[in-house]
């Protein structure tokens, strides 16, 4: 008998977290928000984009736009409220280097956010990541996948616990190839009608492992891209996996051909999460209301953060057009158990 594929279902058809004009930091977007539930509360650490004046999609170069995070508090995990001022300030890391697209674990009573670490200035992003005891204070602790050992890599996040002794990280490598590329020459949109036509050199979900967040081995591509589906063109990770009795519950994005950003579906063995157990065929969730179709990334839905409530309904909050964050949710029972 075959399985209903999970969909995910919006809580809200209006976002639930939009740009401020009136406030500087965060008046051009706000996107790609970490997750954390905790005595109740439901925190956001999402990204909230400065939009330069002349900055446009069309037109990037007109102006720039400078990324901080900021932090969003709620009883119910959809009405919130906001902190007046960014966690992570743009310029906290040094430079005009910025927190882009935060994901958030807590391991043995510290909590670990990782994101791509990007300068203004250099382009050329690599995962970095910060530590704190309460959400609020954070010490950056620098790069924490080298560039100069795994390239272009933009997308980043840890299991929320060690498997084997050891951490465990997700992240997405492109071709080694983009390594020394100065900014100007490197398209995203173009890459994969270039000169890259091995299956090694396209992006995938890529599982790494470190005793020290330093040294990373065991590196194996665990989500590749499918051919004539949705995901064909990239995949990456989303969330930070989630425990669960079957495995490891991995949301992950995906890009198809004509650039739409959706989300999948994945479960890894518990011990060994380089095993993928099974693989949802469907999306969970691609860009259908206009503030998902329309922003300074049309046709996207990116997600950062997820949460598993009451053992089966996974809740998923997410980005429309890189503007705006949403939140939808599903049972995943049957996909669990079958």
């Amino acid at each position: 008998m075959s399985r209903t594929p999970v969909t995910l279902t919006r809580l809200s058809t209006t976002p639930i977290l939009e740009p401020r004009p009136d406030v500087q930091w965060e008046r051009g977007a706000v996107l790609n928000s970490a997750v954390w539930e905790e005595n109740g509360t439901t925190s956001l650490l999402y990204r909230a984009i400065d939009h330069e004046t002349g900055w446009t999609q069309e037109n990037p170069e007109g102006g720039r736009y400078y990324t901080s995070v900021g932090l969003a508090t709620s009883a119910d995990g959809i009405h919130f409220d906001r902190r007046p001022e960014p966690i992570i300030p743009f310029g906290f890391l040094g430079g005009t280097s910025e927190a882009q697209d935060c994901r958030i674990v807590k391991i043995d009573g510290t909590y670990y956010l990782t994101y791509c670490l990007y300068d203004q200035d250099i382009g050329l992003p690599s995962p970095g990541y910060s530590v704190s005891t309460d959400l609020i204070h954070w010490e950056h602790r620098g790069e924490l996948v080298p560039f100069a050992e795994f390239g272009y890599n933009k997308n980043a996040t840890l299991f929320p616990e060690r498997i084997g002794g050891r951490y465990a990280l997700l992240h997405r490598p492109e071709a080694a190839a983009f390594r020394h590329l100065p900014k100007q020459q490197f398209d995203w949109r173009t890459w994969s009608r270039g000169p890259l036509t091995k299956e090694a050199d396209l992006p995938g979900v890529t599982l790494s492992f470190s005793d020290d967040l330093k040294h990373w081995t065991d590196t194996t591509v665990v989500i590749k891209t499918r051919e004539n589906s949705w995901d064909d063109v990239k995949v990456g990770p989303g969330a930070p996996p989630i425990r669960t009795s079957q495995g490891w519950l991995n949301v992950y994005h995906a890009v198809d051909s004509a650039h739409t950003y959706r989300l999948g579906l994945a479960l890894h063995d518990i011990n060994d999460p380089r095993i993928v157990l099974k693989r949802q065929d469907h999306w969970i969730l691609q860009p259908e209301l206009d503030w998902e179709k329309h922003g300074d990334v049309d046709g996207a839905i990116f997600t950062c953060g997820a949460l598993l409530r009451e053992g089966n309904i996974l809740r998923v909050y997410y980005a429309g057009a890189d503007t705006k964050i949403g939140v939808a949710e599903a049972c995943v029972e049957d996909f669990l158990k079958s």
